[in-house]
């Protein structure tokens, strides 16, 4: 476990011909060289500890209630006046004013952080004394003196008062067992006392957090407020209240708990939920479906912003905030919109793209990528109009060309997978890849699409079914698979027309569906050095598209066109009568009213073609704004502002519908919402992209590895924390300031610059 002091040193104004820099270590004045200075820290007071840690926390004193002060008045207590110099006690009596604190699966050990050699201070061990029957050890925090340790079988959490000088246990079924003996007689066998009072929940504990809440009671026993601890069991989630009583919330196993910075509570389940808790809620059940501060996986339930992977870890990073590690699919940074969380916005980080913020009911997020390899997109199928049957073979079909589209008849009543078959030649293992096509059911249901690796037998990749009449899109990610399989999906008869699969641009949302390349487009970093990539290269037959897509059917509802330009000529996109292009170098929006007026709002603003700008399209009721670097620039109301459902519209990324008017300039960060977000949002989401248009911005995890193994975010300097495979990725907002390169296994604590990782 390595343990690392960090000192960000980007501001800092060096003096000419200094060779030594003066350094406030844990309070103390110390000079250090500037050629022992890394990129990362000071390498002088950098400490590795030979642990291997189930958990860390970083204990700053200076925020507890008192300011640490309980400190001075511990004299009298057992731990003070033990041994030391001992294996379980180190060298100094007072308790440390910055502790970092190790769990292991056998000891949990608090070390002197007041000291850069960080040596031990004190030793719990595992299956002893206060920890007798732990089995374990699942996480460990600190505030006002006590220490929580939560156990991972049927022991729940440890509580250690230093102030005090006492310790019990809450456990699941039992209660309340208080130790009999005092801290210095931590590893003995001085036996407890016990009372069925206020139990957990469950007794499986595998996180805690502590937060003092205002007007809290005083502990006679310590003259500090009582804290309130949270804590996530196997059962749901238990809240230890300042008044001594129990709050449970039955549910499922709750593996990360975290305070926000309004006292509530983030608690974060097994699968794919999510949800904020008030540790005043009359709630009886942990349970995502019971309110609207709650957030999942799975799109049908309406519970957006979406989380990206089930498991993860949870932190609390600022006001309003949080970040999630959904298992292999990066960091997501959340900003919730309390008011209405439907409305809240999220952002996906991984080693290869940063989203930007996407706005609730997220339907497209494109344009995201860190790769600078120009892309060239062609069509992959051979008579995909239907006109000819030339090019595809039948399986368990028969196969024919009526009225211009292709027939594909299940005669023989073979059931399931009667297709037709093609191979694509040209399509490579690991690319994305858009198939779009018209469905007509003659007779039977449904029709299908599918890969294989031959023509042969069954498709063993099965991609969509139970397909009606209609467009359809479909963007999956090519293996050895390249036969394509178009047909019923049981018996009956389908005429398929207009099939066709290319190159895509990854659509980053939950969505997936991305947009085919046409001709060549060009990737370019937006400033030199910069992660983010631009597009450009517009042209006749250079530009993306997506086929129909019924998610973009808003119908009366609000709506929300975001991105990033740099050019001021012709358009940007469209779908159908949705519009945003340049007139006389000013961006104008068009929709059309339910008369089929044309409504326009546009910018006073003049773009030149060498600067970045922010472009946000808002429609909320029966109003329309445009938004310029997060500033409202013009509006309409109108009330006959129509319905926007169009059957068969395309949407064209950097050109026209027609592919007459190319877009003279550069692209990124292009998201569509069914949610118009408000004006305090837009602004905070242009706050905090601009940054990744600027010249080394870094905007992505560091190394190459997704799966983030630790979070921590530090309140005294809003950093937020990322360990991966990789190394630690350190971001502000959503730009990564800093990295390591030491892989991180499964802990990061973080305060006032002191990084702690396992």
């Amino acid at each position: 476990m390595a343990t690392k002091k960090i000192s960000e040193l980007t501001a800092l104004t060096v003096p000419d011909g200094a060779e030594e820099l003066v350094v406030n270590d844990g309070g103390t004045s110390k000079k250090v060289r500037l050629d022992a200075i890394t990129e990362f820290g000071l390498s002088d007071i950098d400490t590795s500890i030979s642990d291997t840690a189930v958990d860390v926390f970083v204990y700053d004193t200076s925020k507890d209630s008192d300011g640490g002060a309980w400190r001075k008045r511990t004299q009298g207590t057992s731990w003070y006046n033990e041994t030391l110099n001992t294996s379980t006690r180190g060298a100094t009596k007072k308790f440390p004013a910055v502790a970092v604190i190790v769990a292991t699966a056998n000891t949990v050990t608090i070390y002197d952080a007041d000291d850069p050699s960080m040596p031990m201070w004190m030793v719990f061990n595992v299956n002893q004394g206060i920890l007798y029957y732990t089995y374990g050890v699942s996480s460990v925090s600190m505030l006002n003196g006590i220490l929580a340790i939560t156990r991972p079988t049927s022991y729940g959490v440890g509580l250690t008062n230093f102030v005090s000088d006492d310790s019990q246990n809450i456990r699941n079924h039992f209660g309340t067992y208080t130790y009999k003996g005092s801290i210095s007689d931590r590893n003995a066998s001085k036996g407890q006392a016990w009372d069925t009072t206020n139990p957990l929940v469950a007794g499986a504990a595998n996180d805690c957090a502590i937060t003092v809440l205002p007007n809290a009671p005083i502990d006679p026993a310590t003259n500090l407020p009582i804290p309130t601890i949270a804590v996530a069991t196997d059962g749901g989630v238990s809240v230890i209240k300042d008044d001594g009583s129990v709050k449970n919330l039955s549910g499922s196993a709750y593996y990360y708990v975290d305070f926000t910075s309004a006292n509530e509570i983030l608690a974060k389940n097994s699968g794919d939920s999510l949800e904020v808790i008030s540790v005043d809620t009359t709630d009886t059940t942990a349970n995502y479906y019971t309110g609207l501060r709650y957030y999942n996986g799975n799109p049908a339930t309406g519970y957006r912003p979406l989380l990206h992977g089930n498991g993860g870890k949870i932190v609390s990073s600022g006001d309003n905030s949080f970040a999630y590690s959904g298992i292999n699919v990066g960091l997501q940074r959340y900003m919730e919109n309390t008011s209405d969380p439907r409305k809240g916005s999220a952002a996906l980080v991984t080693a290869d793209y940063n989203t930007g913020w996407m706005n609730g009911d997220i339907k497209l997020a494109a344009l995201s990528d860190t790769d600078d390899t120009d892309v060239v997109g062609s069509e992959l199928v051979t008579n995909g109009d239907g006109s000819t049957i030339t090019g595809w073979t039948a399986y368990n079909s028969v196969i024919s060309s009526v009225g211009g589209k292709l027939r594909v008849n299940d005669s023989a009543s073979a059931g399931s997978w009667s297709s037709a078959v093609q191979e694509l030649t040209g399509m490579v293992s690991g690319k994305l890849y858009t198939l779009s096509m018209d469905v007509d059911i003659v007779s039977g249901t449904s029709a299908h699409f599918g890969l294989n690796g031959d023509a042969t037998t069954a498709p063993d990749r099965q991609i969509d079914s139970s397909l009606g009449s209609g467009t359809y899109t479909s963007t999956f990610t090519a293996d050895e698979h390249n036969y394509i399989y178009v047909g019923t999906g049981g018996t009956g008869t389908v005429d398929l027309s207009n099939i066709s699969v290319r190159l895509a641009e990854r659509d980053r949302s939950v969505n997936g569906n991305g947009l085919q390349i046409h001709g060549t487009i060009d990737k370019d970093p937006v400033a030199t050095g910069a992660d983010l990539v631009a597009y450009s290269g517009f042209s006749s037959s250079n530009y993306l598209e997506q086929p129909y897509n019924s998610d973009l059917d808003f119908g009366t509802g609000d709506f929300c066109f975001m991105g990033w330009v740099k050019g001021n000529s012709q358009m940007v996109l469209q779908r159908g009568d949705m519009r945003l292009e340049f007139q006389s170098s000013k961006p104008r929006m068009l929709l059309r009213d339910s008369s089929s007026n044309t409504l326009t709002y546009i910018s006073a603003t003049e773009f030149d073609t060498a600067t970045w700008r922010c472009l946000t399209i808002v429609k909320s009721g029966t109003t329309g704004s445009m938004f310029i670097d997060g500033v409202l620039s013009g509006s309409v109301t109108n009330a006959s502002i129509g319905s926007f459902t169009e059957a068969d519209a395309v949407t064209t990324v950097g050109n026209r519908n027609s592919h007459t008017e190319p877009f003279n300039g550069s692209l990124a960060l292009w998201r569509i919402s069914a949610t118009a977000p408000t004006a305090e949002q837009i602004k905070k989401i242009y706050e905090d992209e601009k940054v990744l248009f600027q010249e080394n911005a870094k905007a992505t995890l560091y190394g190459s590895h997704d799966a983030v193994k630790a979070l921590a975010h530090d309140d005294d300097t809003n950093l937020l924390h990322v360990g991966t495979s990789s190394g630690r990725s350190v971001f502000k907002g959503l730009r990564r300031v800093s990295n390591t390169t030491d892989a991180v296994g499964t802990a990061i604590s973080a305060s006032n610059d002191l990084v702690v990782e396992e």
